[in-house]
């Protein structure tokens, strides 16, 4: 069965979840679902709920340990506060939007990190295909290249 799939996308370090809307084509006026989806480096695992709160999230992640990256959506800020064991990780995409819709009331900063997210996204496309060592020390390598980076590994 397709649960089969949720231990396995679960099993990793890193995760990814997301939720969104799916509409019901039955009578009109009718509530829709929503879908979760949980994605790993070892699948994809998606459920349909009709709910979007906590209590789904946390059903899902039932047993999981590790990094969750998500939208800034509270249900993940409100998961991570009531589950040990999960550190809550910003999606890029997500963030980079916000300092794109500030962008007219303050350019300046901005662009500042605009660019620091621009090489982010340059430095992970030059290690794509790596495998995580491989990856973990390119990364640290390109970021201690950059002036723009002035901390140290961790």
């Amino acid at each position: 069965s397709y649960e089969a799939l949720r231990p396995s996308v679960l099993s990793d370090f890193v995760i990814h979840i997301d939720e969104t809307t799916w509409r019901l084509m039955t009578k009109p006026g009718s509530t829709g679902w929503w879908v979760w989806n949980v994605s790993s480096r070892y699948g994809a695992y998606y459920r349909l709920s009709p709910s979007r709160g906590t209590e789904v999230a946390t059903e899902i992640l039932a047993g999981f340990t590790g990094v969750v990256v998500a939208d800034g959506y509270e249900v993940y800020a409100k998961l991570v506060r009531q589950v040990p064991g999960i550190t809550l990780a910003a999606c890029w995409a997500h963030v980079r939007r916000k300092f794109v819709e500030c962008e007219t009331s303050y350019p300046e900063q901005s662009k500042q990190a605009l660019d620091l997210i621009r090489e982010l996204y340059r430095i992970e496309r030059a290690c794509a295909g790596s495998d995580e060592e491989a990856l973990r020390r390119r990364r640290v390598e390109r970021r201690a290249r950059s002036h723009r980076y002035p901390f140290s590994e961790p």
